[in-house]
């Protein structure tokens, strides 16, 4: 008898299991959210082998595996309502239940809610402009989790005339933490000191530097702080990198295992911009060497680019504006015109493109995020061709982007294209070789080429 009851309570709570409503919990009917929404399911309610498949106003958006969340209560499906561009206003998100049912997903079950996105609504705006600012004040600090990366792609010349997409293949990414900290506020200038930070609970980080071929461990004690006077703006009146002074009062300008990171912050336009308006803008990126840090003053090297006030939206639950930095030159062929008409995604031969998306809070006038890529489009040759002279010389590493450099700055080789992720270690900051020579030293002929793009990027996010 008791082993029958055992039984009777095991298969009932299977059943209780298998029976798990399904039905959105939260958010609830009528909800006002924005920016990434947590769709919450109960814990069962998905059985293995199922999927859900998510709508918005009745359109399919995507199909998914809802996953557990921290405390193992409900299964959330996350709703990135930017991502998706959903604008504000009233939607219908539904939810359908994917089984298999005879060797063939089938709905088995639905849900739906109405809720309010406003990921630009609820910002208040001068009617004369925004005035977009730092507000610097002794003390202050601001962390950031930086994601630096570096990924190809590929797409023959043919399979681009016909509409082709090419595949990104990513070559690596490292992550460190910076620190940009407030010291002292004169005259409205701030003197900002900014620096590598250890991981959490950790003294270490790891990351690759020039001269280094793969990811190595750096201690705390290696971290060194480069100092700059800034404008509101962030733009740079004066930058340094001072030497260590001991305990004993003896100065040490030994820098060759410090580890330095040459990461700017993001330069404000001056004046005051409506939504949609542009100004003559500047990318900032760290450039030069210690010594030339040093003896000019600079530590920050300004690329000229259109800025663009594109929105006033929530991010990381701030209010901000956000901004778009661009520029872009190539060289065109005969087929550019008719390339970019049909929309194809390789339009010229070599193309050089900065980008920067920064947003910046209203209400703490810090960087809340910044994403920067750099993409470097080439055309190379087959058969017959010739591939020139190779690569642009390196500081150290075989990559086209290094998370650092020990001094000594890179050759050039060929027509190489360039790009300096802004992050230097001990004597200097070399510049990574690119694609150098990849046109030189033949015509191209044969049947054809290959576009090849190198992007870059370099994504901040503030720390909560």
């Amino acid at each position: 008898m008791r082993n029958l009851f055992c039984a009777v309570l095991v298969v009932a709570g299977s059943a209780a299991l298998a029976q798990a409503p399904f039905t959105i919990v939260k958010p609830l009917d009528g909800a006002k959210v924005r920016e990434t929404v947590p769709i919450s399911l109960p814990k069962n309610s998905v059985p293995a082998g199922s999927f859900i498949g998510v709508t918005l106003d009745g359109k399919f958006l995507e199909a998914t595996v809802p996953v557990p969340n921290a405390k193992n209560t409900h299964l959330i499906y996350w709703l990135n309502t930017k991502k998706h561009k959903i604008a504000d206003g009233w939607h219908t998100v539904g939810v359908s239940l994917f089984a298999n049912t005879g060797g063939r997903p089938q709905i088995s079950d639905k849900s739906e809610i109405k809720v309010h996105v406003g990921n630009n609504s609820g910002i208040a705006i001068p009617a004369n402009g925004s005035l977009i600012r730092y507000k610097f004040y002794p003390g202050m600090r601001s962390v950031y989790t930086v994601k630096i990366g570096e990924e190809v792609s590929t797409l023959t010349e043919a399979q681009n005339k016909l509409g082709g997409r090419a595949a990104q293949l990513p070559l690596g990414s490292e992550s460190i933490r910076m620190l940009f900290a407030v010291d002292d506020v004169r005259g409205g200038y701030g003197l900002v000191r900014s620096q590598i930070l250890p991981y959490k609970g950790k003294d270490y980080v790891v990351a690759t530097v020039s001269g280094d071929e793969k990811p190595t461990v750096h201690k705390s004690d290696e971290f060194a702080p480069i100092y700059r006077i800034l404008r509101t703006t962030g733009a740079e009146i004066y930058g340094d990198i001072p030497n260590y002074w001991g305990f004993e009062g003896t100065g040490a300008d030994n820098v060759e295992m410090d580890l330095f990171a040459f990461i700017p912050l993001p330069i404000l336009p001056t004046e005051r911009l409506q939504v949609g308006d542009s100004w003559q803008a500047s990318i900032a990126m760290g450039g030069g060497t210690i010594p030339e840090v040093r003896n000019t003053g600079k530590s920050i090297e300004k690329i000229p680019a259109r800025g663009t006030f594109e929105a006033v939206e929530w991010e990381r639950g701030e209010p901000c504006a956000k901004l778009r930095y661009e520029l872009e030159f190539g060289q065109k062929d005969k087929d550019s015109r008719e390339l970019s008409l049909a929309g194809r995604e390789f339009k010229q031969n070599d193309k050089l493109r900065f980008q920067q998306l920064a947003w910046i809070s209203y209400r703490t006038g810090k960087l809340v995020r910044s994403n920067m890529i750099v993409e470097a489009d080439t055309k190379v040759g087959q058969g017959d061709s010739g591939m020139g002279g190779g690569g642009g010389g390196n500081s150290g590493g075989p990559q086209p982007m290094d998370m650092g450099g020990r001094g000594g700055r890179g050759g050039r080789g060929g027509t190489s294209i360039n790009y300096q992720i802004p992050m230097g270690k001990g004597g200097g900051q070399a510049a990574p070789g690119g694609m150098g020579g990849q046109r030189g030293g033949g015509q191209q002929g044969g049947g054809g080429g290959t576009f090849v793009r190198m992007k870059f990027y370099l994504n901040m996010v503030l720390e909560k």
